[in-house]
């Protein structure tokens, strides 16, 4: 009885409406307009003819210019030609973004969309590349309601001009206290409207529990079976014709205590992985950045 009662609390809270739409950057005003890096330096076509792509959420990215020395000194991480990055923020004491920051660090143009403005800051998502960046668009993704701390979340997408073909990426970052029926109607509206071939990356905090009424998580043994979100998501994006390439046993998220799950991942649709990993000797974050390689066409 207990645990049908908990599961019923459970339903009282969820998302929003879910008819999100893509809008352009460029038509974005106000605070929450996106920021845009410089055009990058000229570089020849992916070596071999595959793309690295990893996605990497930085704890709020407090020290840019550390994360950058983790990602050269990675020899995996290093070769990322594309950064998928979640929990960046542009302080209003802050000379820079730490999204500038970031990217002129690592040598790379960069996309910054912030999804919510808190005090004293913005917060959101980014896309940093070695290669141009064009067409990037931003979705505000379904609300997550709950009883307290309700944090507005976006999808970035955008085209990596590689020179003799672009290839589309989409960067984001879901709620955590959100049962797995809910994450997937919170992502739905970005990963169904972006046709053809595709790369979706980000944190979906996809813990391995129930919530009961967005708050409360239930773990061990009053958890609801056949709830583990890490395999429902996958399994909803592999309906949508996405390969999953991290197991949902891996592990990601490095933080003491809940070092067991996979948080973090790429979806693939329309592109060979012929690599894959988690950049576990990367420090400065409570994730492992996560990479795949991508056979380009």
């Amino acid at each position: 009885m207990k645990q049908l009662v908990l599961v019923a609390l459970a339903g009282c809270y969820g998302v929003g409406a879910i008819d999100g739409e893509w809008q352009a950057a460029e038509t974005i005003e106000g605070e929450l307009a996106p920021e845009v890096g410089d055009p990058p330096a000229a570089r020849a076509a992916p070596a071999n003819n595959v793309l690295r792509v990893a996605t990497w959420n930085t704890e709020m990215a407090p020290d840019p210019e550390l994360l950058a020395r983790e990602y050269f000194e990675s020899p995996t991480l290093s070769r990322a030609d594309v950064l998928l990055i979640q929990e960046v923020e542009d302080h209003d004491d802050e000379s820079a973004s730490r999204a500038r920051r970031l990217a002129d660090a690592l040598g790379m143009t960069f996309v910054f969309a912030p999804a919510r403005r808190d005090p004293g800051f913005l917060h959101g998502v980014m896309i940093a590349s070695r290669y141009p960046i064009t067409n990037a668009r931003v979705m505000q993704l379904p609300l997550g309601t709950a009883p307290f701390h309700e944090n507005p979340r976006n999808a970035l997408a955008a085209e990596i001009d590689l020179g003799t073909q672009t290839i589309t990426l989409v960067d984001m970052h879901l709620d955590v206290r959100l049962g797995v029926a809910d994450r997937n109607r919170q992502m739905h509206p970005a990963v169904t409207q972006v046709p053809g071939d595709v790369a979706i990356g980000g944190d979906f905090n996809t813990n391995p529990w129930a919530w009961v009424s967005a708050t409360v998580p239930l773990t061990s043994t009053e958890a609801i079976l056949g709830q583990d979100q890490a395999t429902v998501i996958d399994d909803y994006m592999a309906g949508l014709g996405f390969a999953s390439p991290i197991d949902p046993d891996e592990v990601t998220f490095n933080r003491a205590f809940l070092d067991h799950m996979r948080l973090d991942n790429v979806f693939v649709r329309g592109y060979r992985v012929v690599g894959k990993g988690i950049a576990k000797d990367v420090a400065g974050s409570d994730h492992w950045p996560v990479w795949v390689d991508l056979e380009l066409h």
